[in-house]
C-alpha cells in the first residue's frame, strides 16, 4: 500500500456496501467515514477534508453526479481525488469527462477495489519522448519517486493515451514535440489532463552559435506560452530530477 493512514470517506446509501468497503479499508490501515448521500457528504467535508473520495452516484436526497458538481466548483474541494463506484457502468464516459480520478462499476472485485484505491494514491506521470535512452533515464527518475510512469512516442498516440488515465505531470521531450509552444498548450487544453502540470525537456545543440542564447530564445517561448517547467541543462540550475520533484511528489 503506498501509504498507511489515508483518510477516505464513502458516500453511499447501500449499507451493506458501505460496511464491506469500510472492513476493507480498515483492515488495510486507512482511516474510514461515511455518508449515506451527498449532502451528508458535504457535511463530513465541513469537518474534515479526506485523502479520497469514494462515490455513489444513485443516492437519495442529494445524488453523487451534484454532488461531484458542487465539489468542483470549490477550489480546495475539487483537489480531492474522487474515485466514482456505482452500477451505473454507463457513466464511466460522463465523470472521465468531467475529471474524476477512477471508475468502478458495481459488482466488484474487492481485491480489485484495493487496487485501484493504491492506484488513486500513486503519482502519476504521461512521458511523450521517442528517444529509448533519454526515456529510460525518465522512467528511472520518476519511478524512484515511486510514481507510475507511461511512456508514448508522438503526439497523436499521446491524445489516445491519456484518455484512459488521470496523470499529475505530463513531460514532454522537446524533439518529439511538432508544435510550437503556443500551439502545443493550446493542444494540451483539448487533453482530458488539460490540469496536469506541464514538463518541457530540452537538450538543443546549437552548431556554428552560441548554444546559451539559442536555449534561452527557446526557454522564454515556452514559459510565455504556459509551460510549467522547461528543462536544459545548458540554462537550469541543478539536476533534472531536483527540478521535477515538487511535480510528483
Amino acid at each position: 500500500m503506498d501509504e498507511p493512514g489515508k483518510k477516505i470517506l464513502i458516500i453511499d446509501d447501500e449499507e451493506n456496501i458501505t460496511k464491506l468497503l469500510e472492513t476493507r479499508l480498515k483492515a488495510n490501515k486507512y482511516k474510514v467515514t461515511t455518508a449515506s448521500n451527498g449532502r451528508e457528504g458535504l457535511a463530513r467535508l465541513d469537518k474534515e477534508l479526506p485523502d479520497l473520495i469514494i462515490l455513489d452516484i444513485m443516492m437519495p436526497v442529494m445524488d453523487g453526479f451534484d454532488f461531484f458538481k458542487h465539489i468542483k466548483k470549490d477550489p480546495q474541494r475539487s483537489k480531492i481525488p474522487v474515485l466514482v463506484l456505482t452500477a451505473r457502468g454507463g457513466m464511466r464516459d460522463t465523470f472521465e469527462a468531467m475529471d474524476a480520478d477512477d471508475f468502478i462499476a458495481k459488482p466488484f472485485d474487492p481485491e480489485q477495489f484495493l487496487q485501484s484505491i493504491e492506484k488513486v494514491f500513486k503519482k502519476k506521470v504521461l512521458l511523450l519522448c521517442d528517444d529509448s535512452d533519454l526515456g529510460d533515464k525518465i522512467t528511472k527518475i520518476v519511478s524512484e519517486r515511486e510514481a507510475v510512469i507511461d511512456i508514448v512516442h508522438s503526439e497523436e498516440e499521446m491524445m489516445s493515451k491519456e484518455k484512459g488515465a488521470k496523470y499529475n505531470c505530463l513531460i514532454v521531450y522537446l524533439g518529439s514535440i511538432k508544435r510550437e509552444p503556443k500551439d502545443f498548450i493550446m493542444f494540451k487544453r483539448m487533453l482530458r489532463n488539460r490540469n496536469a502540470k506541464l514538463v518541457v525537456y530540452s537538450d538543443v545543440k546549437a552548431s556554428g552559435s552560441d548554444n546559451t542564447v539559442v536555449v534561452d530564445e527557446i526557454k522564454t517561448k515556452w514559459e510565455r506560452a504556459g509551460v510549467d517547467l522547461f528543462f536544459d541543462q545548458v540554462v537550469s540550475r541543478g539536476k533534472f530530477a531536483q527540478s521535477l520533484e515538487s511535480f510528483i511528489v
